[in-house]
């Protein structure tokens, strides 16, 4: 809704007024008026101007004409309105020629119409306009705060934004996912709803918002790239839906019935802000569900509860249905050595940890919608009916083969918006009731601490597929572990510190290679004579294991011990 030199040409004091040249800019906006009195004008005019001269002021001017034009189209002056007949008889060529040329509009007016007429009238116009556009902005303003007010979310601020500037409208999250969609009409929904990629039961919107360009003043973008539909390619344009450096996702306009106008932006900018309010309420409102989730999730897994009637309570209160046979599987991120001991924040940010969260919820939901998912203490725990665990896998002889399966799936969904991650699945053994939750949990806990370590273990673990590790992980007295792998491994942690050697690490390789000289050599990328003397040294320590099995046993348990105390 802006003031154009086409429309001051409609006005009662330039209705005689002719264009000479520059008739594309005739959509220039006019934000003020100014008049030529002295030559050096250039230093007066300001964009979107329009100026009013009778050419007087450049008799004597030495530049030639046509550049003095140019600067001013550079300085992005909406027009000239030259007064002819007093002066000059008329606008010279060479101005004509560059005005064409810059696309800036170059009228001729032969009236007796003072300056200070024309300058009073379109200043009246361009302040009704204005106006108008400032009543407007409030009235939308108005109308999509008072959404928010009355309790309404995104789905009533893109229904009411789609009526507003006639086009569908979709809120797509940073990932493309669809948090909102409407249109007009039920047939530009379904046809638009095409366009959109189902996964999971999560909608997609596949297009490019990263570059765009701006629709003047306005943070409305028009996208580069439009949105294939239907065999042609539909143009968009997007708004950012941004608090401070913050981004929330976007607010995305297919042209799919009629063109945007200047009072269509203003919509859309305010319903990208009330949209962004919209978006913190829910986050506030999650993070306190989360709060009491998390509460009494410490209170079940630590087995704190000892009443069935309190579990059916505080669960009811939540929504969670914890009546049915369940399995607990446990979500981390694989970490390297360094980083085994550092929690999730401290290479995660909040908004990653809450991506990732929502896509298990979406997987894990899909195989069971009562499915619970919750992130605790940079864990992601989630836990499956085994009814609904059975009924989404193949026919399988052991229980235990059904869990791995739907880790499995878990893990392939998981690795869709996580391509630089990898992640490890810990499943714990099934539990009847709630009140043994605790114990599928540290199942879980020991299948992702030991398995990690374990030699082709693979990415998912369960509880049951950890061998003797499960035995030693349950051991009351740790310490005696601890003292058992001291005195078979002691000698050579000692060796590595004081030569800043790799000698432990070389006896595991050998051991994972089954005593296998040539392929540890190669693990290890070290020559066959280099490990031959490595491993005379690791003898010198530890005594002659090649040919002792006994002393194998006690070595390869004291290493399996060294491992899990580092976790």
């Amino acid at each position: 809704m802006t003031f154009t030199v086409s429309d001051a040409l409609k006005t009662t004091v330039l209705r005689e007024a002719q264009v000479r040249a520059g008739e594309s800019g005739l959509t220039h906006t006019i934000a003020s008026v100014n008049v030529m009195e002295v030559p050096d004008i250039l230093a007066w005019v300001r964009p979107h101007e329009l100026l009013l001269t009778t050419l007087y002021p450049l008799r004597d001017v030495p530049g030639p004409l046509d550049s003095f034009v140019s600067e001013l189209a550079r300085r992005e002056l909406a027009g000239i309105v030259v007064k002819t007949g007093r002066y000059v008889d008329a606008i010279p060529e060479e101005m004509c020629a560059a005005a064409a040329r810059e696309g800036l509009p170059l009228i001729e007016l032969r009236s007796e119409v003072s300056f200070d007429e024309i300058i009073t009238e379109l200043l009246s116009n361009i302040l009704r306009m204005q106006t108008r556009r400032l009543q407007h902005s409030e009235e939308v303003h108005r109308r999509f705060t008072s959404i928010v007010l009355d309790g309404g979310g995104l789905p009533h601020i893109v229904e009411n934004l789609a009526q507003l500037i006639g086009n569908p409208v979709v809120i797509v999250a940073p990932d493309r996912h669809v948090l909102a969609l409407a249109a007009t009409s039920e047939m530009v929904q379904q046809a638009f709803l095409t366009t959109l990629r189902t996964e999971k039961e999560q909608r997609y919107l596949e297009l490019d918002t990263t570059a765009g360009q701006a629709c003047g003043e306005s943070t409305v973008l028009k996208l580069r790239k439009g949105l294939k539909m239907e065999q042609r390619c539909v143009p968009c344009f997007a708004c950012p839906i941004r608090v401070g450096t913050h981004s929330y996702g976007w607010i995305v306009i297919p042209l799919l019935e009629r063109a945007l106008e200047d009072d269509d932006l203003v919509a859309i900018e305010h319903a990208a802000t009330v949209s962004a309010l919209a978006l913190m309420k829910e986050q506030a409102i999650l993070a306190v569900e989360r709060k009491f989730q998390s509460d009494f999730l410490d209170d079940l897994l630590a087995g704190r509860i000892s009443a069935p009637e309190v579990i059916a309570s505080r669960s009811q209160r939540l929504g969670w249905n914890l009546t049915r046979p369940c399995v607990v599987y446990i979500v981390q991120e694989c970490r390297s050595d360094e980083q085994e001991h550092a929690p999730w924040p401290t290479t995660y940010v909040p908004d990653e940890i809450n991506l990732l969260l929502e896509r298990v919820r979406s997987a894990a939901r899909h195989l069971d919608p009562a499915a619970i998912v919750v992130e605790k203490s940079g864990q992601i725990i989630c836990i499956l009916a085994v009814e609904a665990i059975e009924r989404s896998t193949a026919a399988l002889r052991r229980a235990d083969q059904h869990d791995i399966e739907v880790g499995q799936q878990l893990l392939r969904d998981l690795r869709f918006p996580q391509h630089e991650r990898d992640f490890i699945i810990g499943i714990g053994r099934r539990c009847e009731n709630a009140l043994s939750l605790h114990r599928s949990y540290q199942e879980a806990c020991q299948a992702v601490a030991v398995g990690s370590h374990l030699r082709n273990a693979g990415p998912v673990m369960h509880f049951n597929a950890l061998g003797f590790q499960r035995i030693l992980s349950q051991f009351e007295n740790q310490r005696e572990l601890h003292t058992f792998a001291d005195e078979q491994l002691g000698a050579l942690e000692a060796y590595d510190q004081t030569h800043h050697t790799d000698l432990l690490h070389t006896l595991e390789v050998l051991f994972n290679c089954n005593l296998n000289m040539v392929a540890a050599a190669r693990n290890l990328h070290l020559h066959y004579n280099s490990l031959r003397y490595r491993l005379q040294k690791i003898e010198e320590l530890t005594g002659p294991f090649m040919d002792d099995a006994h002393l194998r046993v006690n070595l390869e348990l004291a290493l399996h011990i060294h491992k899990m105390r580092r976790k």
